[in-house]
């Protein structure tokens, strides 16, 4: 365990899911959400990794395409002062800063309400 503010915090956890059986990461996720802390990050199995196209090496730091296998971050809404704040979905894609429109153009759009930053 880490120590922060004078707090125990576990360590990060692995485990890994199928999309056909997600009751143990929502029940997770479900954890996470009522104490308001922590975050999720999921990210695809890779069964060929020779498969994955290799990045563009020390000019990749300077693009603005997000990582070869995208990464999807989940964390749920902490309480502040005012309130609580939303649950953020946070997504890094190849696409970068067009994961907005490449997602609406496959029928995926950013749902009304949610902000992009």
């Amino acid at each position: 365990m880490a120590e922060r503010s004078g707090r125990a915090t576990p360590g990060p956890e692995t485990s890994t899911f199928h999309r056909d059986e997600p009751e143990a990461l929502v029940a997770r996720m479900t954890e996470l959400a009522a104490a308001r802390r922590g975050w999720v990050n999921l990210s695809p199995g890779v069964v060929d990794e020779g498969a994955v196209p290799q990045d563009d090496g020390l000019f990749a730091l300077f693009s603005g395409r997000g990582p070869l296998v995208p990464l999807c971050t989940w964390s749920p809404g902490e309480a502040r002062r005012h309130g609580v704040a939303p649950a953020s979905v946070g997504l890094q894609h190849r696409a970068g800063p067009k994961a907005v429109a490449r997602l609406a153009a496959l029928a995926h759009p950013v749902p009304s309400g949610w902000a992009v930053l």
